[in-house]
């Protein structure tokens, strides 16, 4: 660790992946805890249950009972014949004044200056480019501007521009930013902004939205008609605007050949990050860089659709290749801001707070014991066990064992949902047939199968059974069986003779967690509650040793009970591991240099990549414990130029982790806690580009296929998810790796270091080679001009800093200057990218 760098480190590999876009396993979230009334994060379904506000509208039945998919809630999203807004009819208007949707957005303080422009979508929703809006004194983490009543920001719709001295403003409510959007990260990824509007704009044959095509029906085709703005801001802040019609012109929508255009068109390699696209045709060069293009908008079915924002550019022998974010990526995260602020004050529970739209009422279940009901709506199939929409059609009938009442003839009686939530009419009741002598019907229990004696067929409930035959009675899959043998008879008076009742009980599901000790009973004795458990088991849940309860709780018994109806009357509770403690025991790993112990850094682990020449695992690099699944690292210790995804899956074994690891000798077993474990996946974030990048982003999660079993040795570390602690220049940080020593020879042994802290902004100034492009925004510095530090084998290794007794991640080891003899060393802020572990911290826990 004490040796000098020869090289900016790095290592990789090429690894043909699935990328995270293409079939990246989200599964969807479906409706679970309930809620009172629609908020800002969710929406309530008919039957109390809520949905992020991105799934309502969304062409998938979320709400189990379809409430967030109904005509009347998503008629905005609907175009075509029976659209209930026009959108994206410019009229064949050549100007820009006269594109119904467009706006200029203005900051009013501290001079009034036009930002950039925007494009209507709904009457109180504007999407722009983000960093029009941005202000660099919002805090890495927060994603939107509310102005809270000062109305800062203004729009002015350019087709009622009449008058430059006196302008026609909207005041802004809210700006929301895409979560990972940082204008200083070179990629402009994530260039997307929603501006809310604090009053709606009336639409009239000169105003109204463009379309967006919310549910993915177009693709944008090899060759088409574009319209596209060509903005340029002059020395003293003004603003003037083209509005270009191209025809004919090529479009590449496949990201991979988009990044092939770079070699030709001189683009920045990591502008081309995922979500954007691009478009090739013969065009005007362009003159200096104070021209950009913007909101590219494509034809389809005769009415313009808002396709692309933002653009780099290039020229080539007179022809110009334009790259733009592709709106389809965004459009969940758009519906979601719109539906909360259109749809917030609707309920489909009967209520209605606002105008935005009239009151969706549903009809109660349709539930009967002598009827089978069939229902529709607008010819399709619809549940009428859960509430229905108005406009649903059931036509009930008596079922096979049941006949309509009084003699009267079974016809269908059709039943119409209104729209005041009621039935026009009631269900009728049938009557059990006059069954034929000597015969008996099997009843409709819950949970209960029924098979001939001697015979493995299974008969249905209803079914008309001979006298004298014995029917066998078994519980399906999830149902204890109360009683060992069951079975029924059937008499001459056609009814049944059993020996049991009750005979199926529904079983609670396995209690399973990973932070919890659970001890179960049954009656008083010992039940194992990993598998389905009875009714009236008892689970006593405590914290495991390696674990406590969050927010300094203390822990009280709180018994669960398995109900008869096969729920659990609680859920389990959750405990966080002890993250960020180190054990020390007296045995000293090395003798010279700093001492490292055992227990020093239980979070930290050895990354091996196999080599396919000896198939020995070398050491590549460092990482840090966060989840008994999880391990943060560096990118570029995966990276390789080229490179089809950002996103790794290891299937054959080249990467595995070492946990409890002191030699650094893969082979070496150090001590029982010493375990290795597979790689899984391997993510990086999308807009990282190696070198080519200035290492910007250069961090890694990686997801082992086994969870890792935590001890006093091997821990998590502990991540400051809500930014609650700073550091300042000169406070010192841990790290341990297998770094090279003053000898210049790898560390056989684990070393440890103590590294003062370096602001990014005091780290930029200490470089005057060119260097300092590397330390990019989410980037900070430690270490001394002479001292210990950080080398190669220690990429990745985390720098972990103490806070209220606990170590907290707070760097990545990215990179050294190779040409300075210092030992100042450049980690990737944790921070920065807090939003995305989390992200994957979810998804994989």
């Amino acid at each position: 660790m004490d040796a000098a760098y020869s090289r900016i480190i790095i290592y990789s590999c090429l690894i043909f992946g699935t990328g995270i876009l293409c079939d990246g396993k989200l599964e969807r979230r479906q409706a679970a805890s309930s809620c009172a009334e629609n908020s800002d994060d969710n929406f309530v379904c008919t039957n109390g249950l809520c949905i992020e506000w991105s799934l309502v509208c969304d062409g998938h039945k979320d709400c189990s009972d379809g409430s967030d998919e109904t005509k009347e809630l998503c008629a905005r999203y609907e175009y075509g014949k029976n659209m209930n807004m026009d959108c994206g009819k410019d009229v064949g208007n050549k100007t820009v004044d006269g594109t119904p949707w467009l706006v200029y957005i203005h900051m009013m303080e501290p001079k009034r200056v036009i930002l950039g422009i925007g494009s209507i979508i709904a009457p109180n929703v504007v999407v722009a480019m983000a960093e029009t809006s941005w202000r660099y004194d919002l805090k890495y983490k927060q994603n939107s501007i509310d102005d809270g009543g000062r109305y800062s920001y203004k729009v002015e719709i350019l087709a009622r521009k009449t008058n430059i001295n006196n302008p026609n403003y909207i005041n802004v409510k809210m700006i929301y930013f895409v979560e990972d959007f940082n204008t200083s990260i070179a990629s402009n990824a994530y260039d997307l902004a929603v501006v809310v509007l604090a009053d709606k704009i009336p639409f009239s044959y000169d105003v109204s939205p463009v379309c967006i095509d919310w549910y993915n029906k177009y693709e944008i085709p090899v060759r088409g008609n574009v319209q596209i703005y060509k903005v340029q801001r002059s020395i003293d802040e003004i603003f003037s605007t083209q509005k270009l019609y191209i025809t004919g012109c090529n479009l590449h929508t496949d990201h991979s050949s988009c990044r092939h255009l770079y070699d030709t068109y001189n683009f920045a390699d990591y502008s081309m990050t995922y979500d954007k696209f691009c478009i090739r045709t013969i065009m005007e060069n362009l003159e200096g860089e104070k021209y950009h293009y913007e909101n590219l908008n494509i034809l389809y079915s005769n009415s313009y659709f808002l396709t692309g924002l933002k653009s780099f550019w290039s020229t080539l022998n007179n022809h110009t290749a334009l790259g733009f974010i592709d709106i389809k990526y965004y459009v969940p995260w758009i519906r979601g801001i719109l539906n909360k602020h259109a749809l917030k004050n609707v309920s489909v529970k009967g209520t209605v707070n606002s105008s935005i739209l009239p009151t969706i009422k549903m009809c109660p279940p349709l539930l009967s014991d002598s009827l089978d009901i069939k229902c529709t709506l607008n010819g399709k199939y619809a549940d009428c066990t859960n509430p229905s929409i108005p406009d649903t059609i059931a036509t009930p009938s008596c079922k096979p064992t049941y006949s309509a009442p009084n003699g009267q003839q079974d016809t269908p009686l059709k039943l119409l949902c209104q729209s005041n939530g009621m039935w026009n009419n009631q269900l009728q009741t049938c009557k059990p047939s006059l069954i034929q002598a000597n015969l008996c019907v099997l009843p409709t229990v819950e949970g209960v199968v029924y098979t001939y004696e001697d015979s493995n067929e299974i008969l249905s409930h209803g079914s008309l059974i001979n006298h004298t035959l014995t029917v066998n009675e078994n519980c399906e899959v999830g149902y204890h069986k109360a009683y060992p043998n069951s079975f029924r008879v059937c008499q001459r008076n056609g009814k049944w003779k059993t020996v049991s009742e009750n005979l199926c009980l529904k079983m609670c599901p396995p209690l399973i967690s990973d932070s919890l000790d659970i001890k179960c009973t049954l009656n008083g004795k010992y039940a194992n509650c990993s598998n389905p458990s009875i009714p009236d088991t008892i689970a006593s849940p405590s914290c495991k040793s390696t674990h406590s309860l969050p927010n300094g709780q203390e822990e009280t018994p709180l018994d669960i009970h398995c109900q008869s109806n096969g729920i659990w009357n609680n859920k389990l509770y959750r405990c966080e591991p002890y993250c960020g403690r180190i054990y020390i025991k007296s045995q000293v790993l090395i003798n010279n240099g700093e001492k490292a112990n055992v227990g020093t850094a239980p979070w930290n682990v050895g990354i091996y990549r196999l080599n396919k020449k000896n198939f020995n695992y070398d050491l590549i690099c460092g990482g840090s414990i966060i989840a008994p699944n999880l391990v943060v690292s560096a990118a570029h210790c995966f990276w390789e130029q080229g490179m089809i995804s950002n996103t790794i899956s290891v299937n054959d074994g080249l990467y595995k982790i070492a946990v409890g690891k002191y030699a650094r000798d893969y082979t070496v077993v150090d001590n029982k806690f010493t375990n290795i474990i597979d790689v899984d996946i391997v993510y990086l974030r999308e807009s990282y580009y190696g070198v080519t990048g200035h290492l910007a982003e250069d961090i890694a999660v990686i997801v082992l296929k086994n969870r890792i079993s935590f001890s006093t040795v091997v821990a998590p570390v502990c991540i400051d998810w809500n930014i609650k602690y700073n550091v300042i220049n000169g406070d010192k940080g841990k790290i341990v790796g297998w770094g090279t020593t003053e000898e210049g020879i790898d560390s056989p042994i684990l070393l440890e270091a103590s590294l003062p802290y370096i602001d990014q902004n005091s780290c930029r100034n200490m470089f005057t080679n060119g260097f300092e492009s590397y330390v990019t925004v989410d980037k900070f510095c430690a270490g001394s001009e002479l001292g210990q530090r950080v080398d190669k084998g220690d990429s990745g290794a985390g720098l972990c800093f103490l806070h209220s007794q606990f170590y907290f991640l707070t760097g990545v080891v990215s990179s050294r200057d190779p040409e300075t003899n210092n030992s100042i060393a450049i980690f990737t802020d944790v921070k920065y990218h807090i939003q995305w572990i989390r992200r994957l911290f979810i998804t994989h826990n």
